[in-house]
């Protein structure tokens, strides 16, 4: 006797794009809703997690986002974005009111450098919104544009804070490589 994990059967909407998968959603086919959420759930997720920093909301949040589409297709319009951006824009305002209910972005930020290995931490991430841009951008499959008006920063901003946290990325694998410690010890 052998012991094999149960397979779901393979989904008749594994070969539709995300417009017949949202046809099918719209009508209520809960197959649909589910071969969605294995396409983009994950992602989703990872948005989620960066921009409220906590697993079980972030959890939370994806699931609403999946319980928002199944209750009112109609508010999403494909026409101006993808399947995965509204979905991602979902997620986005469920996470930022979660941030803003715990104190917001001040708060947060008070507690985060109280600590000196969390000071050094700080000093390698990129700002708040920059992270929301990029996770918005990366993850959700925002333009700059719609991640913009998202956050809500003029396009020129956003485009400046991109920049500068790729710029802030490229800084922090400069310093992964370098042993700082071992220099200042010699």
């Amino acid at each position: 006797m052998s012991i094999q994990a149960k397979q779901r059967k393979a989904s008749t909407f594994a070969t539709a794009d995300d417009n017949a998968l949202f046809v099918a959603v719209a009508s209520l086919n809960f197959e649909a809703v589910v071969e969605t959420y294995d396409r983009h759930a994950s992602a989703l997720g990872s948005l989620a997690l960066l921009i409220a920093g906590d697993v079980e909301f972030a959890k939370d949040a994806v699931v609403g986002a999946f319980i928002a589409l199944w209750r009112a297709p109609t508010t999403i319009d494909l026409e101006e974005q993808t399947l995965r951006a509204a979905l991602a824009g979902n997620v986005y305002a469920h996470c930022t009111h979660e941030r803003k209910s715990r104190g917001g972005p001040a708060r947060q930020a008070k507690i985060g450098w109280s600590s000196q290995p969390a000071t050094r931490a700080n000093l390698l991430f990129p700002s708040r919104p920059q992270r929301d841009l990029l996770g918005l951008i990366l993850l959700g499959e925002h333009s700059h544009r719609q991640a913009a008006r998202r956050v809500g920063l003029s396009e020129d901003i956003a485009a400046k804070m991109i920049t500068a946290a790729i710029a802030h990325r490229q800084l922090q694998r400069l310093l992964d490589i370098v042993d700082f410690e071992r220099i200042v010890a010699i």
